[in-house]
């Protein structure tokens, strides 16, 4: 490529490499909405991770400015949780912290995660040099780096290390779990089409469905993480239980009827988002209604 052609390309990117940096933003955005709605429920949880984060030397809280235990312990009293400030400050040490776990592992290295590095550039990028991108020279970096960003956008601060606190799942097992969960359920469709209904319904309500979404999602990572440990191909795991899954969701509403389940019934009330939504979401949110087994 001459200097000449080096230059219309990166012109041509300008408009793309724009919305890419605006969407990572937006989801950054999403995440701290979505956190400040339950922010009280949560403190326990954000308590334990600072002080897992000074343990291992990743934090320093007088120097972030985040709450002293004694102050965490008003908080809780006071029913407050962290402000979104604070919560920043938590995602940003969360990516950190998960980009460099996923590093030290073999899944940058894994065929399988090889659309997260095309993916993060560019389309033109995409059509004309896909095959030279498995040899580029920050691929491990830019795998997990991207790993990371997206699950703790999607799942929040606590994702994964409230599963590290449960059982000794490697970080790992986990992005691995959690890659197959959001494809066997397409549940990167489900949250852009709760996006896409900004400023149509309350953001009280969207981040609610948002909310129900990554339930879901941390539900099945951990039922994958309990059956499907050791890994082989991910991709083999996904392409055996996503069109069945799918064929499952679209007879939820046969199976689950709200007239029988008074939790699906009262669900559907709460949610009452506009009729032209209602169908299309009452097959999905009928699952989540019911106690998780």
């Amino acid at each position: 490529m001459t200097l000449k052609q080096r230059n219309e390309l990166l012109a041509e990117m300008t408009d793309e490499v724009g919305q890419l940096v605006l969407r990572n933003n937006y989801l950054q955005t999403q995440t701290l909405a979505s956190k400040r709605l339950d922010s009280a429920n949560m403190l326990s949880s954000h308590a334990r991770l600072i002080a897992h984060m000074e343990k291992t030397g990743e934090l320093n809280r007088e120097l972030e400015f985040l709450p002293s235990d004694s102050q965490i312990n008003e908080r809780r009293l006071a029913r407050q949780g962290l402000t979104t400030p604070e919560v920043a400050v938590l995602l940003a040490y969360s990516k950190i912290s998960l980009d460099q776990a996923i590093l030290h592992t073999d899944v940058p290295d894994d065929a399988d995660f090889l659309p997260v590095l095309v993916n993060y550039f560019p389309h033109p990028l995409q059509q004309r040099f896909r095959e030279q991108m498995a040899q580029h020279h920050l691929k491990r970096e830019i795998i997990a780096n991207q790993l990371a960003n997206q699950i703790i956008n999607r799942m929040g601060t606590t994702f994964v290390f409230r599963l590290q606190e449960e059982s000794p799942f490697s970080a790992a097992d986990i992005a691995r779990a959690w890659w197959i969960a959001c494809r066997v359920f397409d549940a990167e469709q489900l949250w852009q089409r709760i996006e896409a209904l900004d400023a149509g319904i309350p953001a009280d309500l969207q981040m609610q469905l948002m909310g129900m979404v990554r339930t879901l999602v941390e539900r099945v990572t951990r039922w994958v993480l309990r059956n499907k440990r050791p890994f082989g191909s991910v991709n083999g795991v996904i392409e055996q239980y996503a069109a069945k899954v799918q064929v499952l969701l679209t007879t939820l509403p046969a199976l689950i009827h709200a007239d029988d389940y008074p939790a699906v019934a009262a669900l559907e009330q709460r949610l009452a988002v506009p009729n032209l939504l209602k169908q299309s979401w009452r097959r999905c949110w009928r699952g989540w209604s019911l106690p998780y087994r």
